[in-house]
């Protein structure tokens, strides 16, 4: 629209009770797996596509003519440069919103959807969307870091559709053939453990390479940091390689005995 890209919103409902009086279909946008709502451009910019909390968004007031009235196919359009994404693949969820005068919202919908940002502020189609392969996960254990006894991670994997971007590798670890996470230990920095309390080790790293293979990525983790009485226990630490957005684009285990 206006020589500018982005996403045009359709949406169908019908409102009741509501004749003569003005509403509001609005659309906001968070990325997938995260709550915070998507901030619009920092600068001043258009009032059209931001909230009065600085969200991106893009409304559309409505009058309804009758006690039941169904509007079949009410458009919104959304430049992508209004989002303020950095380049690259984004999975993202439209929320809609139909609001009262008073914009009070009175029903919502979320829908999910990918773009993928290119330098010049375009698109381009899922099939550039990161991927990634791990070929082997191997761990080293009775190892020494800072004084601190454990074991190292290694992992040889292969990301692609991510050059330049930086993506995370993280790992937790669970009893084998369970799925519930380790917690981690009260006391336990934030380098150790999530912020909803599971053991995790994590770093950063940036492929130089549209395909761009690790043959030996590797990670240490302290015993202390399992968080095990006195015995022995069979876990599995599961590496995972997420994307910028904390997409996990692949996770591979491998298992272990721990004593203490």
């Amino acid at each position: 629209m206006s020589g500018r890209r982005g996403i045009r919103v359709h949406g169908k409902f019908t409102i009741n009770n509501f004749v003569g009086r003005k509403g509001r279909f609005a659309a906001f946008f968070h990325f997938k797996g995260q709550s915070g709502l998507i901030k619009g451009l920092p600068t001043p910019g258009s009032p059209n596509y931001k909230s009065p909390n600085g969200a991106a968004t893009i409304q559309q007031r409505f009058t309804p003519k009758y006690k039941n009235t169904t509007f079949p196919n009410f458009k919104l359009f959304m430049p992508y440069d209004e989002l303020n994404l950095a380049r690259g693949w984004h999975n993202l969820v439209a929320v809609l919103e139909i609001q009262d005068e008073r914009a009070k919202f009175l029903t919502t919908k979320k829908v999910d959807f990918g773009v993928n940002i290119t330098r010049a502020g375009g698109t381009q189609r899922a099939r550039e969307k990161a991927t990634a392969t791990i070929k082997r996960v191997w761990l080293v254990h009775n190892q020494y870091q800072a004084d601190k006894k454990g074991m190292w991670i290694h992992t040889n994997f292969l990301i692609k559709n991510h050059k330049g971007r930086r993506g995370r590798f993280t790992v937790f670890f669970r009893y084998e053939g369970q799925s519930a996470w380790l917690n981690a230990r009260q006391s336990a920095s934030s380098q150790y453990k999530t912020s909803s309390g599971y053991v995790t080790v994590q770093k950063m790293f940036t492929p130089k390479y549209e395909s761009t293979r690790f043959a030996d990525f590797k990670i240490f983790v302290p015993n202390i940091e399992f968080n095990r009485r006195k015995g022995k226990y069979n876990l599995e630490a599961v590496v995972q390689i997420h994307d910028e957005n904390g997409k996990n684009l692949k996770q591979r285990s491998a298992r272990f005995t721990y004593t203490r």
